[in-house]
Formats: structure tokens, C-alpha cells, sequence
């Protein structure tokens, strides 16, 4: 008798393997293969299914925000329980009927069969079924609460990469003007970091700008010069009392992909909810 445990460790192997192969392999194949080997019925069928769609996701988000992809949609196609118990009682009716098939052989009948006139009645030969004992599921409202913790975690997390992306921003301005607050030498910063970083460092750039700028004033980075020619031929010469800075642009572009993933994930989760709990 599984426990809830058994099925959240088997949806979590679900969940791992399906992200490995790419999507070569299915979370209903993955699901079928465990429901045949230990014997499942409906009722854990849908459990192991509906846990291992929530892994699944979990597994995907967490390789995106590991490896920073550009694609940073969680989309991939959700086991569907249904499907894992029609495919499984197909697979039973088959060897019943194989079964059934290899019991109506009778070797006397091969060798005799000129002599003999009625053949003796088939014994009934006992079927496979999915029915065994009562199993202990876990019920639907557990994994509404499993993706409702981890929704709560990824707001969480949402609202912290939020803070420390304004926070970072706000030190590496404090620190640019103190170094020098002149207008030339925030340009020239800004021309350092974009070459170093890249064009990705933009929106980073632009709250710096704007925190040391008067306010009212309109963004104008790199002192007019045009983003592209910036980055393809600038060379960068950062100084010494800089280098915290660009580690600050760092670890703020560092939370504003987070925060995008964290978007991308609740508003998966939104449009998801009903078929991963259903």
C-alpha cells in the first residue's frame, strides 16, 4: 500500500525524467510504466499523475532559472490521468486475451486430433486486474496545497529578486556619485558597462541614470550616442573604485531575470491550475 510519500517520490522521478529526454518522453508514458509495475489503480493513477505534472514544473523552472535561458516560458504538455488508465486497461484486456489464447492449447489435441471428437473443457484461467486492495491516495485537495505552496514560494521569491533589484540599483548610484558626480563621468561609466556587459545591462543603466539625474529629466544614456555602436566599439577601461558598481549592475540584472522567471511561472500556474489539479 503506497503512502503519499511513495507517490510524491514517484512523481518527483516522473518529473526529473520527463525534463531529461526533452520531451522525448512523455509524463503520461513515464506515469504508465510506474502504474504497471506497482500495480496502481485509477484512484492512484490520478494522484501520481497530477503530482508529477506539479514536478514537472517545478523541474522545468528550476532548469530555466539555473541555466538563465533566453526562453524563459515553462510550457510542455501535462500528463493526463484519463489517457495513463484507458492505455493501462488496454494493456490488461490485451494479455487477458493472450492469456486466454495460450490457455486453449492443448498438446493431445495436436498429436490425437484424428481421434479425438470433443475436446475437454477449458479450465478458467484467472485474469490480470487492475483492482487490488484499497490503496491510500493522496487526495486532490493535498496537491491544491502542494502548488499553492509553491505559488506562495514563487511570490515570495518575486518580491525579494523585486527589492534587492531596486536596492542594488539605488547603492550603485549613491556609489557612482560619490566617486564623480560629473555628467562625463557617468557617461563614460555607462559606456564601460554596456561593453562589458552587454546590451542586457540596459534597463539597469537607465534606473542608475534616472537615480542621478534631477528629476524630471528625460534619459539620455551614453551622452546621445547610439546603443549599437556603443557596445560593438567601446572599450572598456572601468576603474578600480568602479568594480563594486558593476558588480551591483550585476546582481540587480541578476534579480530582474528572476523576477521574470517568477512572473512567467505564476502566470503558468494561472492558466495551468485546473488541469494540474484536475
Amino acid at each position: 500500500m503506497w503512502t503519499r510519500t511513495d507517490y510524491e517520490k514517484a512523481a518527483e522521478t516522473v518529473g526529473k525524467d520527463f525534463v531529461i529526454s526533452n520531451g522525448e518522453t512523455s509524463i503520461n508514458d513515464l506515469s504508465l510504466k510506474i502504474a504497471q509495475d506497482q500495480g496502481l489503480n485509477p484512484e492512484g493513477i490520478r494522484t501520481l499523475v497530477r503530482l508529477a505534472n506539479v514536478a514537472a514544473w517545478e523541474q522545468k523552472f528550476e532548469k530555466l532559472s539555473t541555466a538563465k535561458a533566453e526562453d524563459r516560458s515553462v510550457d510542455f504538455e501535462l500528463g493526463d490521468p484519463e489517457i495513463v488508465i484507458s492505455k493501462l486497461q488496454a494493456d490488461v484486456k490485451e494479455a487477458q486475451v493472450q492469456e486466454k489464447t495460450a490457455s486453449m492449447y492443448n498438446r493431445t489435441t495436436d498429436y490425437y486430433g484424428d481421434i479425438i471428437y470433443e475436446r475437454p473443457p477449458m479450465e478458467k484461467t484467472a485474469g490480470v486486474t487492475l483492482q487490488g486492495p484499497p490503496e491510500k491516495t493522496v487526495p486532490r485537495q493535498e496537491v491544491i496545497g502542494l502548488l499553492k505552496r509553491a505559488e506562495d514560494k514563487m511570490r515570495e521569491d518575486l518580491g525579494a529578486a523585486r527589492y534587492r533589484w531596486m536596492s542594488s540599483l539605488e547603492k550603485a548610484a549613491k556609489l557612482l556619485v560619490a566617486t564623480d558626480s560629473r555628467i562625463t563621468t557617468r557617461t563614460a561609466f555607462e559606456k564601460d558597462a554596456a561593453s562589458m556587459l552587454g546590451e542586457t545591462i540596459l534597463p539597469e543603466l537607465r534606473m542608475v541614470h534616472s537615480l542621478t539625474s534631477p528629476k524630471g529629466t528625460d534619459v539620455n544614456l551614453f551622452g546621445g550616442e547610439k546603443v549599437a555602436t556603443v557596445v560593438a566599439t567601446h572599450i572598456a577601461s572601468v576603474l578600480p573604485e568602479q568594480r563594486p558598481i558593476i558588480d551591483l549592475l550585476k546582481l540587480a540584472n541578476e534579480s530582474r531575470e528572476l523576477s521574470h522567471l517568477k512572473e512567467t511561472g505564476l502566470k503558468w500556474l494561472e492558466e495551468n491550475r485546473l488541469q494540474v489539479t484536475r
